[in-house]
């Protein structure tokens, strides 16, 4: 009878899956908070040798991945959002950030395995209001009506091709009038 030893090695053959790995969010414009924490394992590695990195959608750096300790990260926001239409300041109201999820965090990069989490957070503008108090007071309403007029042209759809149909005949003709001229 004989017995063979065979050395059997942990290979990485699993990818991080995220639960879900699509969020949708509704956020505050003044929120300090973060706004959510992912929730991501690994069969294949403990939850402290994953990588968390944002690779899309991260406009102007407004969101951080932010990990405390061991566990998984929060995503939260760098900087207050901006929204002041009647001085031309706005910032966007959708996010889709893409999160890449990697595993061995401290291994050789060709066995590394990742998965890409989507999160879609729309931002609601809103203005902080001072804390209401018990004196009374009156304040009067003045009502101003601001117009703001934008001046360009835009054309309707049919213009642009009616203009190139137009300068085509126009080069034809002038095609053949110089090829009638200079026929001889």
């Amino acid at each position: 009878m004989f017995c063979h030893f065979l050395p059997l090695q942990n290979v990485n053959d699993e990818p991080p899956v995220c639960s879900p790995p699509y969020t949708d969010k509704i956020i505050y414009s003044t929120i300090k908070t973060p706004i959510l924490q992912l929730n991501c394992k690994d069969k294949d590695s403990p939850a402290h040798q994953l990588s968390y990195t944002i690779v899309g959608g991260n406009a102007h750096n407004r969101f951080k991945l932010q990990r405390s300790g061991s566990g998984p990260p929060s995503l939260v926001t760098t900087e207050s959002f901006q929204y002041d239409v009647f001085q031309g300041i706005q910032d966007p109201t959708m996010f889709q950030l893409l999160i890449e999820v990697a595993d061995e965090l401290d291994v050789n990069l060709s066995h590394r395995l990742s998965t890409t989490a989507t999160i879609t957070i729309h931002v609601i503008p809103w203005s902080t209001t001072k804390p209401s108090s018990t004196t009374k007071t009156t304040t009067a309403i003045t009502t101003s009506v601001l117009i703001r007029t934008l001046y360009y042209w835009h054309p309707e759809k049919w213009f642009p091709a009616i203009l190139t149909v137009t300068a085509a005949l126009l080069l034809m003709s002038l095609y053949m009038a110089a090829w009638a001229c200079f026929k001889e």
